[in-house]
């Protein structure tokens, strides 16, 4: 949050006013009654799991939906919870490293592979588990499987790079934190279900921290 306030701000939007609610709340009413004194143009939260769908249901049940445009981090809105939101998701814009709407061979392919296995769609945790192995595969295959030196290891890892479903992946040196496509998304209704769909992107940015 502090991040998307920094960057924001610095594109000239105004912040009117931070509401901020416990993890584990089940009525939000008293925090949707402020956002609606505030009257804002959008509002950006970030939220996950049962709070993710308590919030964005309770957001369309108190009638700010039709007024106020609802962003997020991805994972407020990701397919493990859409379900449970409903069409109260719909039009909530979202950012996020993957989208199960990709369209890319590489992401195709994963979420074939995955179904076929599992008998269920991936879901954004699924590309990150498999990111993480591919990883560990990748130094060691660069390594000949020789893990003695655990310098040689690290650097190893640290020189991955190659396309994930979620798009070009790699380490930046100087943080360790992963470069990558970042996606801007809205909640659509395509063929009966719910879904992330891609409107822009965002290309390998690196997280600030």
């Amino acid at each position: 949050v502090a991040a998307f306030k920094e960057s924001f701000i610095a594109a000239g939007g105004t912040i009117l006013e931070e509401v901020w609610s416990p993890l584990g709340t089940n009525d939000y009413g008293a925090y949707l009654a402020q956002i609606k004194r505030a009257n804002p143009e959008a509002v950006f939260c970030f939220y996950a799991g049962s709070d993710a769908v308590r919030f964005v249901n309770q957001f369309d049940e108190y009638g700010l939906k039709k007024d106020i445009q609802l962003t997020s981090a991805g994972f407020m809105v990701e397919n493990d919870v859409l379900p449970a939101q409903g069409d109260s998701a719909l039009g909530t814009y979202s950012g996020l490293h993957w989208a199960d709407t990709l369209d890319t061979p590489e992401n195709k392919s994963f979420m074939k592979a995955f179904e076929e296995r599992y008998g269920h769609e991936a879901s954004v945790y699924a590309v990150q588990g498999y990111d993480s192995a591919r990883v560990i595969v990748e130094a060691l295959n660069s390594l000949n499987g020789e893990t003695g030196n655990k310098d040689q290891l690290l650097a190893a890892i640290s020189g991955v790079k190659f396309t994930s479903p979620r798009g070009p992946f790699s380490f930046d040196p100087d943080t360790n934190n992963v470069v990558q496509d970042i996606y801007i998304r809205e909640v659509q209704k395509i063929d009966g279900k719910l879904r992330n769909v891609v409107l822009a992107k965002h290309d390998q940015l690196r997280d600030p921290g």
